[in-house]
């Protein structure tokens, strides 16, 4: 079958299968005889047949920047998945697939978090498992692989709507950045949706990975970071809001707050991404 890479089959990075390339390739092998095999893939933008003139303008335009199409493909045997909802595309084999249900808690947040400000971020993932082959949406954001294959348990926070895949062993749930002043002075979204465990986490960054930044954070130095730059947390840290200057100082300058991350582990941040959304002057 065109496109089929067998999970024995060595793959290389930078390997081309015809039109597509393959950036970047994950192998994980679990105890108990579990393998997956994960290449991302990546080919340059076309456009939609029969898609409307400004749709195929706007689409001719990114192909000249080359803007590339990004996805993850999994050849697995008795592998297990976690993904956004709606980032299932296809699979071929004995593969399952499960919603994962919020509790009546995580509901209850989950509105109070779209109804104070945050937009990004959804609280419904799919667990997808078993043996075959699985193909996940397509993309035109940066996708990031953290390795947690070296550590223990370890718990990913995600920002910016920034999940798309987790491979491995992992449990899912939310972290909450509930207090007065998150409350009263962010516009970021105040439950989060997290994965703890081992394997590798995929991570869509809105800014090219060369250009993100990784912020050690520990008990006796917590970062501060202006703007909304923060794409995920890794470990287990906790924010508050806070003024980055006297209130009249916040009022006149829109990049008035920054936020005091505290506790162990790291964060992974895209400073630029500031120039992007105000557009280069």
């Amino acid at each position: 079958m065109s496109g089929y890479i067998d999970p024995n089959q060595e793959i290389e990075e930078g390997q081309h299968l015809g039109y597509s390339k393959v950036d970047k390739v994950i192998k994980l092998k679990g105890r108990n005889d579990e393998e997956v095999v994960a290449k991302i893939v990546s080919h340059p933008l076309s456009y939609v047949a029969g898609s409307s003139g400004d749709s195929k303008m706007e689409m001719f335009l990114q192909s000249n920047l080359n803007v590339r199409v990004k996805r993850v493909e999994c050849n697995m045997r008795k592998g297990l998945i976690y993904c956004e909802t709606g980032a299932f595309q296809a699979s071929m084999g004995r593969v399952q697939l499960e919603a994962i249900r919020l509790s009546a808690r995580d509901i209850a947040n989950s509105v109070f978090s779209k109804s104070s400000g945050g937009e990004e971020d959804t609280f419904f993932k799919q667990r997808i498992s078993g043996s075959g082959k699985v193909i996940l949406k397509d993309t035109t954001e940066y996708l990031k692989v953290i390795d947690l294959t070296r550590v223990g348990s370890t718990k990913v926070t995600f920002e910016k709507g920034s999940f798309y895949a987790a491979i491995g062993e992992f449990e899912l749930g939310i972290t909450a950045d509930i207090t007065a002043s998150n409350v009263v002075l962010s516009q970021r979204n105040k439950i989060l949706p997290t994965v703890e465990g081992r394997g590798y986490v995929v991570v869509e960054s809105p800014v090219n990975t060369e250009e993100s930044v990784t912020l050690r954070v520990t008990p006796d130095a917590p970062a501060m970071v202006d703007d909304d730059c923060v794409i995920a947390r890794v470990g287990d840290i906790k924010s508050v809001e806070r003024f980055s200057g006297g209130l009249l100082t916040s009022m006149v300058n829109k990049t008035g707050l920054v936020t005091r991350y505290q506790g162990d582990g790291y964060l992974l941040i895209a400073p630029s991404l500031g120039l992007y959304n105000r557009g280069i002057q």
